[in-house]
């Protein structure tokens, strides 16, 4: 092993029991794609943040104004170009994919805007994905699995094909999964775009459970309903990339 990789290791071991201020920062957050060519595009620029643990922050913005971009980047799934992104008091994007994938494991959830369900999987199978890589006995992934999916009151769904169900069951699908586990952060991208207003109101009804449990959300949307919500603390414009106001 080498000594970066040795640090990187140590680092995710005591992350658990860190205090920070600022559950996650961002100086001079940058992302290009297709650097240097005719077709270069910059979706995420000098974006500077900070979010407290235990809040919910919402990003506002029109379509390609980054903020799906950007929600990418702190949810440890792809890395800055260039700038800093500390989460959980770590340097993440200096980490190599191997230990932002470990990280993302322990400590984050994503729910993303269309699924990414697996069809002919049922409920159960797809919000055990995560736990698989984990190598977790079958008889502990069963009782997680049950757990969250009663958390989002789908339990008479448990082994039904997800091909068979409705809009807002294939969500809570994709909530359950992502908190199966039982991250510290919980990122999603337009958890209402595809509901009607009641439905929408049942999700964010869970996400505020979700905050009075500890946990920090950050949520991008279009949707009023989901701007104007009691439990948003702190409301973030994008546009062109950059942050152009913020709201606390």
């Amino acid at each position: 092993m080498h000594f970066n990789d040795f640090i990187n290791l140590f680092a995710l071991y005591i992350t658990k029991t860190k205090t920070v201020e600022n559950i996650i920062e961002t100086h001079q957050l940058v992302k290009t794609f297709n650097a240097g060519k005719p077709n270069e595009v910059r979706p995420v620029r000098e974006v500077n943040l900070q979010i407290k643990e235990n809040s919910c922050v919402v990003l506002k913005g029109p379509s390609g104004s980054g903020k799906t971009t950007l929600l990418t980047l702190l949810s440890c799934l792809a890395k800055p170009t260039s700038g800093k992104h500390i989460c959980m008091g770590e340097h993440v994007s200096r980490w190599s994919e191997k230990f932002l994938t470990r990280f993302r494991q322990q400590h984050i959830g994503v729910v993303f805007q269309h699924f990414q369900l697996v069809k002919g999987f049922t409920t159960a199978m797809n919000v055990a994905l995560p736990l698989v890589p984990q190598q977790i006995k079958q008889s502990k992934m069963n009782q997680m699995v049950a757990q969250v999916v009663a958390q989002v009151s789908l339990q008479h769904r448990l082994h039904f094909k997800v091909d068979h169900l409705s809009g807002g069951e294939l969500q809570r699908v994709a909530i359950a999964r992502a908190l199966v586990n039982n991250p510290t952060i919980i990122l999603a991208d337009e958890p209402t775009a595809h509901l009607d207003r009641k439905l929408s109101v049942n999700i964010l009804d869970i996400f505020a459970a979700l905050k009075a449990q500890g946990k920090t959300l950050i949520l991008t949307t279009h949707d009023p309903l989901v701007e104007d919500h009691p439990m948003i603390d702190h409301s973030i414009t994008m546009q062109d990339g950059v942050i152009v106001s913020e709201e606390k």
